[in-house]
């Protein structure tokens, strides 16, 4: 149960470059130049209609040109894909053809050098289908991993159901997606802290900064405050499963902490 664990759902559900290549209308699309950069996320998708784009592209894009806003604009194409790297693009796709008949060797160079990609995209395909499977392809990334998502949030409940506490599921929780977990108590004592090691990154409580990339919930049930629950995603970026996986746990957990103190109520009675 634990080998299949919830990081191949929150990592494996970036699109990647390399992804994008495996699409129906990507077929036949050759990787002039940094082919090490495949594995860049794909986020969105850009159409290049004007040479000076920088000011108008954003990071994670995969940006597409026929080259007719470069032909005859005097843009040094070494320099555009130095900016395009720089901005955090994903890669840089063009249809060579009448405006532009090839990429120069120094951008290529450059690319290389970068590890940033430049796609010869299919001539006859249209924009419009490069775009459509972007989208289809992400979409079915989605929609996979948000099922893996309540997948593994059924094996924490059950592993709550089956007796353990806050801090036994801080553990498990840490394993299920490969990152550190950590959950501070209401004096923001140390309850429990892992990463799936027998040694995970020393945190300060009372140190904030140490928190800011850190998603986080608190365990709460009725008005009893338990504590609070931190994720720290190993990019620091988290993921789009993330954000809806962390406050779930922490109920899953506020569960837990309820029956430990109705538990320890009945004992103090005897």
């Amino acid at each position: 149960m634990l080998p299949d664990s919830l990081a191949d759902s929150h990592k494996g559900a970036a699109l990647t470059l390399r992804d994008v290549l495996q699409t129906p209308s990507f077929g036949g699309t050759e990787v002039l130049a940094g082919e090490a950069g495949l594995d860049r996320v794909v986020a969105s998708v850009n159409i290049m209609e004007n040479p000076d784009i920088t000011p108008w592209v954003k990071p994670g894009e995969l940006l597409l040109t026929v080259g007719y806003s470069l032909k005859g604009s005097g843009t040094d194409v070494t320099s555009l894909v130095e900016s395009l790297d720089d901005l955090g693009l994903a890669g840089f796709g063009v249809k060579l053809g009448p405006y532009l008949t090839e990429i120069e060797a120094g951008a290529l160079e450059a690319a290389n050098a970068r590890g940033f990609p430049i796609l010869a995209l299919p001539p006859v395909v249209s924009f419009d289908d490069l775009i459509t499977d972007i989208h289809g392809a992400r979409d079915s990334l989605l929609l996979g991993g948000l099922a893996r998502r309540r997948d593994r949030e059924q094996e924490l409940m059950e592993i709550a159901l089956g007796g353990a506490g806050p801090a036994e599921l801080a553990v498990q929780l840490a394993r299920l997606i490969d990152t550190e977990v950590l959950i501070l108590g209401p004096g923001n004592e140390v309850i429990a802290h892992s990463d799936g090691s027998e040694s995970p990154p020393p945190r300060d409580p009372s140190d904030g900064t140490q928190f800011t990339d850190a998603l986080n919930a608190p365990i709460v049930f009725g008005s009893t405050y338990v504590g609070h629950l931190y994720v720290f995603p190993d990019d620091g970026t988290g993921s789009p499963f993330f954000p809806g996986l962390v406050p779930t746990c922490a109920k899953i957990m506020a569960l837990a902490a309820s029956r430990e103190m109705a538990v320890a109520s009945v004992d103090g009675q005897f």
